[in-house]
């Protein structure tokens, strides 16, 4: 092909980039994603790394904020990054982190999105300001404020907001304004619900009208991410209707949250009908109407789990707790926070702020593998910090829902045999505790050293989160699996872990599922924790 059909070709694809971009920010899914598939095809035709990174993460951005497939965009976003490194395109890569980092805020996998966030911030770097800066931080302040983290949170907005101001062009911070907003609604309710003796509204109200002037001035001019301006008026809309309910404004707050419930089914945002009912719920509670709010909040949470909206999920069920609360069925409030530990151990939302150095020391890992090889090596490097837990070295979540779901999708026959073992280490709080969490760490270690070891060649010993360990064992009948997973129990049992630390003794409570035809990831691993919650409790 010769060079000005290549000069076409590329202005053609940046045409058609342009009109899945367009079509996303206005709102119209469909007709992004169907642009955005053409440029994918195209791009793959022409071998065009970085063209396919682009339309890949236009779909992104179109299952994140106009359809709500988080899991979707995690995955699409995640498989951009890596075509924008092998292209040697840094700035697109930490745009693919950033849209990576929020969809897995969206999914309650904290730990994964601040590593993501993180990650675009050092990757996204520079003496000028920029987009990609600013996206980074947006997002690290949307993982920071889906753990709870509100300080640390809002640090990360208020950074993206200068960097916003001082890009050339400047950008248009209605974006980060209306999180900011949101921000504040959910810490005054999670202040409310705690007791806390803060509860101001004034910094929430504040961000409204900042919000309002922003409109005025600008429109939805030079927005920051794809796809994100209608559903930055839908939040708006949200945080609007809570500091009218909040200030007992009542006929204002009710017609706001008409308003708001129109705009939900205008945008045909189905995930935001989880807002519209928790927006219900608090406007019923400030009017004593304890019983229409719990089943506001009831709904909040049927809605929020339906889409795996894990933040609003949350708020539905502390909501309810609350509303229990004030309405003197202590049992039912407790009922609604248990359910609410249950769900974010499910999610495997830890803590946060622990991983900051981790992620140093992969940027630096990754630098010096740039230099030493800048195509191949710096591609194998991402995908092994993608896929691999920091601490143990074994396959992280990621890698093992990815394999699992290709091994499920080939199970083609009720004779093909794949088995799931869900791994707890009992009492494990007890031995950070009395141990140090120093030790705790080392019990991490050489646990997955023991999984490696009494593990077979086509088995996946993976690490979860925390103390949470799983296999799958693959080419096995149900017997043989549980050999394995009797091995292992018996050698973590008989493991000399007095070695480590006088007195300490370690064990593991181990659940197997047999995979069936059409099982699901969630559907096994439900199962598989289900009976390893049984053997805790057998060996108590």
């Amino acid at each position: 092909m010769n060079t000005a059909v290549d000069s076409s070709d590329k202005e053609a694809n940046q045409v058609l980039l342009q009109q899945a971009n367009e079509h996303a920010d206005a709102g119209h899914a469909q007709a992004a994603m169907s642009c955005a598939r053409e440029l994918l095809a195209r791009a793959e035709q022409a071998q065009d790394l970085a063209m396919c990174a682009e339309a890949m993460l236009c779909l992104a951005c179109c299952e994140l904020r106009l359809l709500g497939k988080f899991a979707k965009a995690v995955d699409l976003a995640q498989r951009a990054a890596l075509l924008f490194q092998r292209a040697q395109h840094v700035n697109g890569e930490g745009r693919a982190l950033a849209t990576q980092a929020i969809a897995a805020s969206r999914l309650g996998y904290y730990e994964v999105a601040v590593d993501s966030a993180l990650l675009a911030v050092k990757v996204s770097a520079a003496e000028q300001p920029s987009r990609d800066q600013v996206m980074a931080y947006h997002a690290l302040g949307i993982a920071m404020y889906s753990g709870k983290c509100f300080v640390e949170a809002g640090n990360a907005y208020q950074q993206a907001i200068y960097l916003a101001e001082r890009c050339e062009p400047p950008l248009n911070a209605f974006e980060l304004h209306t999180d900011l907003a949101s921000t504040e609604s959910v810490r005054y309710m999670v202040e409310r619900n705690g007791g806390g003796a803060r509860l101001s509204l004034d910094m929430l109200e504040v961000q409204i009208n900042r919000c309002h002037q922003l409109l005025a001035a600008a429109s939805s001019g030079n927005p920051i991410a794809t796809a994100s301006h209608t559903n930055n008026l839908l939040i708006l809309a949200l945080a609007n209707t809570h500091l009218l309910t909040w200030r007992l404004r009542f006929r204002e707050a009710a017609e706001a949250l008409q308003h708001f419930k129109q705009m939900q089914e205008s945008l045909q945002r189905p995930w935001m009908k989880a807002a519209v009912h928790w927006a219900q719920a608090e406007l019923a509670m400030v009017k004593g109407q304890l019983g229409e709010a719990q089943h506001w909040a009831r709904q909040t949470v049927a809605v929020a789990a339906e889409h795996e909206h894990e933040g609003l999920l949350a708020v539905g069920y502390q909501l309810l707790s609350y509303a229990c609360e004030l309405a003197g069925d202590t049992l039912g409030a407790l009922s609604a926070l248990r359910q609410l530990a249950l769900r974010e151990q499910l999610a495997r939302a830890h803590s946060l702020k622990g991983r900051v150095d981790l992620i140093d020391r992969q940027v630096e890992l990754r630098r010096q593998t740039q230099q030493l090889q800048r195509l191949e090596s710096d591609s194998r490097l991402y995908q092994r910090l993608a896929m691999e837990d920091g601490l143990t070295g074994l396959a992280n979540r990621r890698q093992f829902e990815s394999s699992l779901s290709e091994w499920l999708n080939m199970l083609p026959t009720p004779g093909a045999s794949l088995c799931l073992a869900m791994i707890d280490v009992n009492r494990f709080k007890q031995i950070n505790d009395s141990f140090s969490h120093h030790v705790g760490d080392e019990v991490l270690r050489r646990i997955a050293g023991l999984l490696r070891k009494h593990t077979r060649e086509p088995d996946l010993p993976a690490r979860l989160a925390g103390d949470e360990f799983v296999i799958v064992l693959r080419g096995a009948d149900e017997l043989a699996c549980r050999q394995v997973c009797a091995r292992v129990q018996q050698a973590v049992r008989q493991h000399d872990w007095s070695a480590l630390a006088a007195g300490l003794q370690v064990s593991i409570s181990v659940g197997l599922a047999v995979a069936s035809i059409g099982d699901t990831v969630e559907a096994l691993m439900l199962r598989s924790d289900e009976k390893m919650y049984a053997d805790k409790r057998a060996s108590a």
